[in-house]
């Protein structure tokens, strides 16, 4: 069973790590690609703002949203 830090540590892994892995992943990719084919291509990371859907401490809400299990 996953306690409030692990999943808390999850979800900031996934949250904001994952984009910053995958561009670096993607990227060596798109460099070997464009030495052998001279297209250039590019990476566009997009983030939202729903965060700013509730006011309050964002780790409280995270505690409260998984010890409710609405996901």
């Amino acid at each position: 069973m996953m306690t409030g830090t692990k999943i808390l540590a999850l979800i900031w892994m996934e949250s904001f790590s994952g984009h910053f892995l995958l561009t670096k992943l993607l990227l060596k990719k798109m460099i070997e690609t464009a030495k052998t084919t001279s297209l250039q291509g590019r990476i566009v990371n997009v983030s939202s703002s729903i965060y700013n859907w509730f006011s309050g401490d964002m780790i409280r809400y995270l505690c409260e949203i998984s010890r409710n299990k609405l996901w």
